[in-house]
């Protein structure tokens, strides 16, 4: 929506008689964290930034982070930042962020029969808290919105759920019966598979993949080997979850020239030890 489009339906509500708003509002978000779940002690809160909301200049707010999971029924969940309206007052019903004996907490707001104030979890699992009567207790304001942060996911989950959609492409795709050398190119594949072993010899983890990826890179191999295949053929590389996220990760410009560089000087080496084995023979045969 553009602005002649705002202004366009803004002139609509005026004509109905309404007084309509449209402006966003700088609002602090706190360092400090509220619990929302048991009562936590409330300490010195600064401000780590601001944050645009559509609020009126009249609105006095403030964002501040939740965690635990009290309030899960209600859509509040570990990590969302919610806006508070700062208000010393709230009706039955309103979730409020509240301080109860110098410990700040998020929950919702009502009274009994009696007009005693509960503060009151949303989740099954937990108990309704009664405000007594000497109790120094005030409302900091009342919830308007929540600001769901999207989550890093953990890497050790990924690298695992990594580790079996190669397994089953691996089943898939790649019989177990095929051995390492069924994939080395068919022209030399002697002399490569020789120049491997004496590359791989002693080499573990990501030193190990970055082999197996320069190998690829360079067509000696057709196709991404097995771990199982790799061991069978040169013995222990490392664990297995950690080999294929090595697989996966991007040699930098010195490191793939230093990979490459060791593939020459590793096929010069054999090849001139061929061509010395050759004249060795030569020369036997003369005699």
């Amino acid at each position: 929506m553009d602005q002649d489009e705002i202004q366009e339906i803004m002139a609509l509500l005026r004509a109905q008689g309404r007084q309509p708003q449209a402006c966003t509002k700088e609002v602090p978000v706190m360092t400090a964290t509220t619990v929302c779940g048991q009562p936590v002690p409330i300490g010195d809160e600064g401000i780590e930034r601001m944050m645009d909301l559509p609020l009126r200049d009249d609105i006095r707010a403030i964002v501040v982070r939740i965690h635990g999971d009290s309030m899960i029924d209600a859509g509040y969940a570990d990590g969302d930042e919610v806006v508070v309206q700062l208000q010393p007052t709230a009706e039955d019903g309103d979730v409020v962020l509240a301080v109860r004996n110098g410990e700040s907490t998020v929950k919702a707001f009502m009274r009994d029969g009696r007009h005693r104030v509960w503060l009151i979890p949303q989740n099954k699992t937990l108990q309704a808290i009664p405000v007594a009567e000497g109790d120094d207790f005030f409302i900091v304001g009342v919830v308007q919105g929540i600001y769901r942060r999207q989550p890093r996911l953990v890497q050790s989950k990924m690298i695992d759920y990594l580790t079996k959609a190669l397994d089953s492409t691996g089943r898939a795709g790649r019989p177990q019966s095929k051995t390492f050398a069924d994939i080395v190119a068919r022209s030399f594949r002697d002399e490569r598979l020789s120049h491997l072993h004496s590359i791989m010899e002693g080499r573990r983890g990501k030193e190990a993949a970055f082999v197996m990826q320069t190998a690829h890179k360079i067509c000696w191999l057709t196709e991404r080997p097995t771990f199982e295949s790799i061991e069978k053929e040169f013995g222990p590389v490392g664990a297995k979850s950690n080999f294929y996220r090595y697989l996966q990760l991007r040699m930098t410009p010195d490191e793939q020239k230093a990979y490459f560089e060791l593939f020459r000087e590793e096929h010069n080496r054999l090849r001139d030890a061929r061509l010395a084995q050759l004249a060795a023979e030569a020369d036997d045969e003369e005699v």
